[in-house]
């Protein structure tokens, strides 16, 4: 498996994704958030590779990100707020949750791309 490989199977992955609408690769400050890019996006950054033997272990970030709205009426509910961020950080955790499930036991798995340790959200 090479570079290539995985950010092709990744993207692929989170193309399928119907909580996703965007998915971008490389540095941090690539990413548009120009009013021009269709949200939730995904942003996938392979952070090293190392060579061990036969295997290239790769640390790789995934960011999943949408808009939170802000509503202009008066906040009357103290807990969720005027706005909709409960709703995006429960969506981009399933998208996140998804991903790791695949790679766990999933088609991701058995096209030998596969978890090593626990990812934190």
């Amino acid at each position: 498996m090479n570079y290539f490989d995985i950010i092709d199977k990744l993207k692929t992955h989170f193309d399928g994704d119907v909580l996703v609408n965007t998915v971008t690769q490389g540095n941090l400050f690539d990413i548009d958030l120009s009013k021009q890019t269709i949200f939730p996006l995904v942003h996938i950054i392979v952070n090293t590779a190392s060579l061990e033997g036969n295997v290239v272990r790769y640390n790789i970030s995934i960011l999943a990100m949408d808009i939170v709205d802000i509503t202009k009426d008066e906040d009357v509910n103290k807990f969720d707020g005027n706005d909709n961020e409960l709703y995006v950080l429960n969506t981009q955790l399933q998208v996140l949750t998804r991903c790791y499930e695949l790679l766990l036991r999933g088609d991701l798995w058995t096209d030998k791309f596969q978890i090593d340790g626990n990812p934190t959200c």
